[in-house]
């Protein structure tokens, strides 16, 4: 319904391509200013707008293809330039908006025709008071008369998001009106959630309800705080405090919601080992509070949304094992976390680009908020109906308990002589029974502790289980340097240092280095296999590496009377990546080349590399490692870079080389593929993007 209105009130925007000025053509229009952005990164936060707008900085800038681009937590200072032409009437009023509330400190700097700039800033680091326009937003008025080149610099602690828009006056009022009305739509519900479930705490004295209101107004402070409405009307005048309260606020969010989920799923008595979780990750959620007022906001950031995305994950797997075992009151619970986490992705998917960027879908975390507070609201109730229930249940069986007593106690009293006949058998047969039961339960504990002991062994016999594959795996792919290192070691013992010649000690104790080098690269790629490790990336000569992979693998391949025949492309190749990962790849590929080549008098392995230059796609290089080995059957060729197969005989691989290769190469943005033909040999193939074309290529890739 809000995109319909879009449509009807003229107020989508129009886009053009990068480096072109921004036409101002009329009066009711918005410009998202994404696209027409020229970008700088000042790293060293050195420059100024004197030299930045120098002839001698004109190439440094880069274009920005996105509408928002958005470079996570940097500390750069971020320049940033573009174009206006006014082709409407001269001197017409725009309101420049920098839609993220939370960034520090905006430069704006406009040519004022003598070579110098009219300087304005604005940013969350000063009291709202000094803002230009009385908005949770940055906004910068401007008047455009003909054509003009704007600056700004961008230094923040939060986000360096840059989300520029550029509003006619009558736009930007209707913006700002119908945002109102949703916003205060929206706070208003919250409001008056939290209102009507204080009345009926007061009323019942059921703490959740208390847990459940503390929990909704630290939530709608957190949101208030994200969209710059509690910078705007709570604290003004504090912009110190303004800049920490976000992780603050995330971490009061986190414990109080936690508390709330763990009183309400009753957690302690149905789930006791994950209610100890939940008690942790509150734990955790108390330290951020106060450890805001002490460490850097970036840090402080990173660990906030750490603990509340393993909070709200382990929050949501607790509601629905609860739920699982059959209290469906926690099913309401379990739907309004759900519908939360999907208006949550909802807005991440919009900001890396997975879904469109549509207005409608700025205001799904509000929807999903709306809908998750009903559902509590619901789950509240139903519980309620179902203590009430409860109670009236026992009360009935309490009312039909008591009507049998009383028939017994009248039945006793006719009974009472002939029981005084019988209690002294009655009361050896209590203590009997009684010694039983006793019995019984001393079984029964000793039994249960039994269970749980044999539950522990089985436990800790599948750790060492995992942890004798990991060692087979680490033994196989250390094997290589190690007697590499072990042998120049040797070398160097049995000749004597003093024996030796100064260079040759240094050339033997470098090949030490090299090989224990190689072991940290070895165990640096068995953790990447668990999980994905950043790298530094850097133009490297793709033939360089093939090169120094064969250095290793040489004297092997010799002595098995192996042939390399090397067909490399006559052009400089270079690549954006890490030379030492690159190496692993191409010495794990030869290496299996080798052991298929056992035993062949005329064993052969060719490398080749070639550009593959294809029109209106980024240039790319080709790696050919062919080998005319025993080949690999069709049955395993869908199974060569999983973990731990390998069809070699037992002791002599655990099949992590390939698969470690695999996860190599996807980090490099690269493909590998595999063919084989069972007794002629197997070809791998793998595709770079070169230098040039891979960081503006990388997403399309």
């Amino acid at each position: 319904m809000f995109l319909v209105l879009l449509f009807a009130c003229g107020m989508l925007p129009r886009f053009v391509s990068a480096n072109n000025p921004v036409m101002l053509e009329g009066n009711d229009k918005i410009y998202f200013l994404g696209p027409y952005l020229d970008i700088l990164e000042d790293s060293q936060k050195k420059w100024s707008i004197e030299e930045i707008a120098s002839a001698g900085f004109a190439k440094e800038f880069s274009s920005n293809s996105l509408k928002t681009p958005n470079f996570g937590l940097s500390k750069s200072v971020f320049w940033v330039r573009f174009r206006l032409k006014n082709k409407g009437n001269a001197g017409t009023k725009w309101m420049l908006e920098q839609n993220y509330p939370l960034t520090d400190s905006i430069t704006l700097y406009l040519p004022d025709g003598t070579g110098k700039f009219v300087v304005r800033k604005t940013g969350d680091l000063l009291p709202f008071r000094e803002r230009e326009v009385n908005y949770r937003n940055f906004v910068f008025p401007l008047l455009i008369e003909d054509e003009q080149m704007l600056y700004l610099r961008f230094e923040t602690q939060s986000a360096m998001k840059i989300d520029l828009t550029l509003w006619s006056p009558s736009a930007f009022a209707e913006k700002t009106e119908k945002e109102g009305i949703i916003l205060s739509l929206y706070y208003g519900f919250l409001g008056a959630m939290v209102l009507y479930n204080l009345l009926l705490f007061i009323v019942t004295r059921e703490k959740n309800y208390a847990y459940y209101v503390i929990f909704f107004v630290l939530f709608a402070a957190c949101q208030s705080n994200l969209n710059g409405l509690a910078f705007q009307l709570l604290w003004p005048d504090y912009p110190w405090w303004g800049n920490i309260s976000m992780p603050f606020l995330i971490g009061a969010v986190i414990v109080s919601g936690l508390i709330f989920v763990q009183s309400y799923i009753e957690s302690h008595r149905h789930v006791p080992r994950f209610h100890q979780m939940l008690t942790l990750l509150c734990v955790l959620g108390g330290i951020l509070m106060p450890l805001s007022f002490f460490v850097n906001y970036s840090v402080s950031i990173i660990l906030a949304l750490l603990v509340s995305v393993v909070g709200a994950l382990m929050a949501w797997l607790v509601t629905l094992r609860v739920a699982l075992i059959g209290f469906h009151y926690a099913r309401y619970l379990l739907i309004g976390f759900s519908l939360l986490v999907v208006s949550i992705v909802f807005v991440v998917f919009k900001s890396i680009g997975i879904i469109p960027d549509l207005a409608i879908m700025d205001y799904s975390l509000h929807a999903g908020t709306i809908f998750h507070s009903l559902f509590l609201s619901i789950a509240l109730a139903d519980k309620i109906n179902q203590v009430y229930q409860e109670n009236e249940q026992f009360a009935a069986r309490l009312k039909e308990n008591n009507e049998t007593l009383q028939r017994e106690v009248l039945e006793r009293q006719k009974a009472n002589q002939l029981l005084k006949e019988y209690e002294a058998n009655l009361i050896n047969l209590v203590e009997e029974r009684t010694k039983e039961l006793s019995d019984a339960n001393e079984n029964l504990l000793e039994s249960n502790e039994k269970l749980k002991t044999t539950q522990a062994q089985l436990i800790q016999s599948a750790k060492l289980a995992s942890i004798g594959e990991l060692a087979a795996g680490i033994a196989h792919e250390l094997n290589q340097p190690l007697t590499y290192i072990r042998n120049n070691t040797q070398l160097v013992m049995m000749d004597g240092v003093n024996h030796l010649d100064p260079q040759e000690v240094f050339e033997t104790l470098k090949k030490v280095e090299d090989g224990s080098e190689r072991m940290m690269n070895i165990i640096d790629h068995l953790r990447s296999f668990a999980r994905e490790v950043d790298f530094k990336r850097l133009p490297i000569d793709l033939h360089d590496t093939l090169e120094a992979s064969l250095v290793l693998l040489n004297e092997q391949l010799k002595l098995r009377n192996i042939e390399i025949r090397k067909n490399y492309a006559p052009r400089f190749i270079e690549v954006l990546g890490n030379s030492q990962q690159l190496q692993q790849v191409f010495i794990n590929i030869m290496a299996n080349a080798r052991d298929a080549l056992e035993g062949r008098q005329d064993g052969l392995i060719s490398i080749e590399t070639r550009l593959i230059e294809e029109k209106n796609e980024p240039e790319k290089v080709q790696v050919l490692i062919k080998d005319n080995g025993k080949g690999i059957p069709s049955a395993n060729l869908d199974k060569i870079f999983d973990p731990f197969f390998s069809t070699k005989e037992e002791g002599k691989g655990t099949g992590l080389g390939m698969s470690i290769s695999y996860g190599i190469v996807q980090e490099h943005h690269g493909v590998i593929r595999v063919s084989s033909i069972e007794g002629e040999g197997t070809s791998f193939e793998i595709i770079f993007l070169t230098v040039a074309h891979q960081r503006a290529s990388i997403k399309e890739w």
